[in-house]
């Protein structure tokens, strides 16, 4: 993959990600909740792509600014997500470890800016607070969760759907954003089965009707 295409790749996961907290957390939650074991290798280069994107200083930056990121690292950020995320879908309190931050000084480079950049911000570069060192990108990715968590964590909700194959108790359980207040379900199905197994509970409450 040259220049070229590496840039493009990386522009595509930068949406994919989204800018906003309420978005990246929706992309992390996805990305924790999906199973490796069914991930093809297009998947996890595309994970890699999304991950450098969410440690990205912002939208537009500059290849010489992403974090290397790779299989392992990825690997690591996903089980590092779903613990967290897990706690904090049960609203407990959530151990991050022990980080030291500090600020890392990112010069802007000779090349020109690019695509969609007509030039470099002021300056000749900017700090960005990152964990340790830029040899941990997971460790930077669960502070970037963290602070996310911070802005739109109470939009985070567990599916109390019935699951679609299960035992009657067992609910969906499905992690998901709460994109407006009425939405109580992770999906218009899981709304639609619940509704259902309520209707089919309530007419089973109801007495028999008395045939004349």
């Amino acid at each position: 993959m040259n220049r070229t295409q590496r840039e493009q790749e990386v522009r595509r996961a930068a949406r994919r990600v989204g800018v906003t907290s309420e978005n990246r957390l929706a992309w992390a939650i996805a990305f924790a909740q999906r199973s490796p074991e069914t991930m093809t290798q297009g998947d996890w280069v595309n994970a890699q792509s999304e991950l450098a994107a969410l440690l990205g200083a912002e939208p537009g930056s500059p290849l010489e600014l992403l974090w290397p990121v790779g299989r392992r690292e990825t690997e690591v950020a996903q089980r590092t997500f779903r613990r967290v995320l897990d706690a904090a879908v049960r609203r407990r309190d959530v151990p991050l470890g022990r980080h030291e931050l500090f600020l890392d000084w990112l010069p802007w480079p000779r090349s020109s800016p690019p695509r969609g950049m007509a030039r470099w911000p002021p300056g000749d570069g900017r700090y960005s607070l990152i964990h340790l060192d830029r040899k941990r990108p997971a460790a930077a990715a669960l502070h970037r969760l963290g602070q996310d968590l911070e802005l739109a964590g109470h939009f985070l909700k567990a599916c109390p759907a019935p699951a679609p194959r299960g035992k009657p108790t067992e609910s969906c359980g499905r992690w998901f954003i709460q994109r407006r207040p009425q939405q109580a379900y992770c999906s218009p199905q899981c709304q639609s089965r619940a509704s259902t197994r309520a209707y089919r509970a309530e007419r089973e409450k109801r007495p028999p009707r008395r045939r004349r």
